[in-house]
Parts: structure tokens; C-alpha cells; sequence
């Protein structure tokens, strides 16, 4: 998969949740993937926190969030595919400072990257290669 280095060196790809096309940034210190207000709504994901079935998660730069978790559609990567899960989505700084809050994305954390089996990148070629490439 080919990959763009953003942001001072971290890696970003296009994937597709469902038939949602989003920037996703690796995030391997993250137990779980989160993704932001823009892609929540083009999911069609239209509701309002509620603390019964939603969760709050820790941001450094912000304290805590909000985060509605929903489930999603399969989430594809190149040819591999994530079985759709719960996700979380919530308004974190760092979206709008990478200039992200207009466009569906998402930080994929271990609980969608460790599906994938063991990853490799390949700085020199901007790649993510993932078992059986």
C-alpha cells in the first residue's frame, strides 16, 4: 500500500470504511482506533453523545472527549479487509491541527491494526506491507 509521511514523519494512507473514502494515520500507542466528526457523518452516524453507551476518552492536549462509539462497515486497506466494528469518534485537537476536520479520518490504533497481522514499512519506498505482500 502506498503510504504519504505527514505531520513530521508519521504515516498516512487512504483507506475505505465502507463506501467512505478517509486519510488514516498509523497509531500503534493507541488501543483503539478513533476516528473524527467528519467521518462519523458521512457514515451517516447522526446522534448526540449519550454517557449510557458512549465513552469518554483521554486526550494529552485537551483533558477528556467524548467519544459516541457506532458500529461501521468493513473497513478496507488495498486488499485486506477489517470486519466491521464498534468504532469511536471525537473531536481531537490534533484533527484540526493537521487541517483534518473537513475531511473524513481517522487514527488507526491496535484494534484494527493487529487484525492485519504483522505490518512492515518500507521507509525507502513508501509502503505499508502487510502479510503476503
Amino acid at each position: 500500500l502506498r503510504l504519504t509521511q505527514r505531520f513530521g514523519g508519521l504515516v498516512a494512507l487512504r483507506i475505505r470504511i465502507g463506501t467512505v473514502n478517509a486519510w488514516a494515520i498509523l497509531d500503534t500507542a493507541a488501543t483503539h482506533s478513533i476516528g473524527n466528526e467528519y467521518l462519523r457523518k458521512a457514515l451517516g452516524i447522526h446522534r448526540d453523545f449519550d454517557p449510557s453507551r458512549d465513552a469518554v476518552i483521554a486526550d494529552v492536549a485537551a483533558g477528556t472527549l467524548p467519544a459516541i462509539v457506532a458500529a461501521t462497515p468493513v473497513m478496507t486497506l488495498g486488499k485486506r479487509q477489517i470486519a466491521g466494528a464498534p468504532l469511536r469518534f471525537a473531536a481531537l485537537p490534533l484533527f484540526e491541527r493537521w487541517g483534518w476536520q473537513r475531511q473524513s479520518a481517522i487514527l488507526l490504533g491496535l484494534d484494527r491494526l493487529t487484525n492485519l497481522g504483522r505490518l512492515r514499512i518500507n521507509y525507502t519506498k513508501s509502503q505499508l506491507l502487510l502479510p503476503s505482500d
